[in-house]
């Protein structure tokens, strides 16, 4: 989940038109700017070209324990993570050669 008060700021000098922030996640151009800005830093952090996304998926949703997707210790449930976002991960690996 972006920062809202960022992502909102950078689609206004983009001329990103939306409505609500969940529109906004949704949208194709601020989807391939975070792409973007996660391959860069992946890159001037030094990882390998495997190490770096190729898609990405933008929710406007929080991780919460209220939604079981966190443990009360704030770590990650990852089967259930999965299980949240199915559809997101299979459409991101469609037409992927793996």
């Amino acid at each position: 989940m972006p920062e809202k008060a960022q992502i909102e700021k950078w689609a206004k000098e983009n001329n990103v038109e939306f409505s609500s922030y969940d529109e906004l996640c949704k949208n194709e151009k601020v989807n391939a700017f975070l792409l973007n800005e996660v391959k860069t830093h992946g890159k001037s952090g030094g990882l390998f070209g495997f190490e770096i996304p190729t898609k990405i998926h933008v929710s406007a949703d929080l991780f919460s324990v209220d939604n079981d997707l966190l443990t009360p210790t704030f770590k990650l449930k990852r089967n259930e993570a999965k299980n949240f976002f199915i559809k997101q991960i299979k459409d991101m690996y469609e037409g992927a050669k793996l």
